[in-house]
């Protein structure tokens, strides 16, 4: 078993820019964030009056509950103290022995996730535990300790990524359907809520190619031979889209699926943008359209990145024996002002109008743990300003519509786990932010 699957993300954003300019409490009352500031009552999703906020007096029965939002619906199918607030959780973390430091941090995440990256015919997750199961032995250690475990399903760059090719290797495709199914058996036999992330980087690779032949149904996949649900489906990428989603919907119903939405999918780097005059909104329209061909809405959620790896990582453009870690982009720290871009008002409403359009929650992922500076700094110390403005802003992401947050080091070199995050986590779960 392999202790640590390294994220991804770095040759997307390369092609990007060369292409391109706790329990939740009973009665929660005004929403705030963990510095008290007051929280947006709407969101993708939210009904227009919100839950109801008075409870009757002694001897009465409540008043019945309003329409909810739909990233509160989707908390209460995780169930026990995870339901209703915005979910904080921590991944790709793991040790051999399970112990990991999610576990460790004085309070009770929401959600752990791990990685399930490779082909079983390639030294991939499938081989990493046999008895029990990979899967089932990481279900096993996050329900122990009351948390929901996350999958991010990451085996189609077992080649590399963007290489499309892969989509039409009978062999590589036979081997791939064969390692989600076993996934997904793990996490049928196991039960309980269990949040699946699939596929982080390729639907926006998928999205670049198709702008260049023509649409995303001229992308070719082979599908429909791969399993029984998916019979009817097209051979191209779509078809795999929703393949991978009713697939999960037949053999795994306990599981939250979710596609990934990068945004250079439409060939723009939107949360890299530094020029005023670049529509984010038509930009996301366009995302959103992708999504829908390829089969997102027939998911949970969906989930995204606010870049993966720490800033001063891409200000450097940080090099490690000859191999190059974060790709150099000066404008990767965002104005925590809200005044200069890039910054984070740019980041909330791409991912509003995503969120709009698909009409479902997000999740954000893999949110670095860098703290502010002055200067980019240096391995293992650089600067960073997300956790720290995601903390102090919650109510900016559940607004936008986000359903919860979980971070986790994308690449090595990265700051490791902080002061920063520890602290933020032990004062969030001492109140956790109540979604609408």
């Amino acid at each position: 078993m392999k202790t640590l699957r390294l994220g991804c993300g770095i040759l997307g954003l390369a092609l990007v820019l060369a292409t391109a300019c706790g329990d939740s409490p009973s009665d929660p009352g005004p929403q705030t964030d963990t510095l008290g500031n007051a929280g947006a009552s709407g969101g993708p999703g939210a009904s227009s009056g919100g839950a109801s906020s008075g409870g009757a007096s002694s001897g009465q029965n409540p008043a019945p509950e309003g329409p909810v939002s739909k990233a509160k619906a989707l908390t209460r199918k995780l169930g026990g103290g995870h339901a209703d607030h915005f979910l904080v959780g921590l991944g790709n973390d793991g040790t051999d022995s399970g112990n990991d430091p999610a576990y460790n941090l004085g309070v009770t995440l929401d959600v752990h996730y791990h990685y399930l990256s490779g082909l079983s015919t390639t030294g991939g997750w499938a081989t990493w535990n046999k008895n029990p199961d990979y899967v089932v032995k990481r279900i096993r250690e996050s329900k122990a300790r009351g948390v929901v475990p996350m999958f991010t399903v990451y085996q189609i760059a077992a080649k590399g990524e963007a290489n499309m090719s892969v989509l039409v290797d009978d062999a590589f495709m036979t081997t791939y359907f064969k390692d989600y199914a076993q996934a997904l058996a793990g996490i049928a036999a196991e039960g309980g809520p269990v949040i699946l992330h699939i596929e982080p980087d390729f639907w926006g690779f998928a999205g670049q190619r198709s702008l260049n032949v023509g649409g995303l149904s001229k992308v070719p996949a082979k599908v429909s031979n791969k399993a029984p649900e998916c019979a009817s489906l097209p051979n191209d990428v779509t078809g795999f889209g929703k393949c991978l989603i009713a697939m999960a919907r037949t053999r795994a119903p306990n599981a939250l699926v979710g596609h990934h939405a990068s945004p250079f999918g439409t060939n723009m780097g939107a949360l890299l943008n530094s020029d005023p005059k670049f529509d984010v909104v038509a930009d996301a329209k366009k995302l959103a359209a992708q999504a829908k061909e390829l089969g997102f809405t027939q998911g949970d959620l969906f989930v995204i990145d606010g870049l993966d790896r720490d800033a001063g990582c891409y200000e450097t453009g940080y090099n490690s024996g000859g191999e190059t870690v974060c790709s150099k982009m000066p404008a990767a720290y965002w104005d925590e002002t809200n005044v200069k871009l890039p910054n984070f008002k740019q980041f909330f409403t791409w991912a509003k109008t995503i969120a709009t359009e698909l009409d479902m929650p997000f999740l954000i992922w893999q949110i670095p743990f860098g703290e502010p500076g002055t200067s980019p700094g240096t391995p293992g110390k650089w600067r960073d300003n997300r956790t720290k403005y995601f903390f102090e802003h919650t109510n900016e992401i559940v607004d936008a519509g986000g359903v919860g947050a979980v971070w986790g080091s994308g690449a090595p070199g990265q700051t490791p786990l902080s002061n920063g995050y520890k602290n933020g986590v032990k004062a969030y779960f001492a109140k956790p932010f109540a979604l609408p």
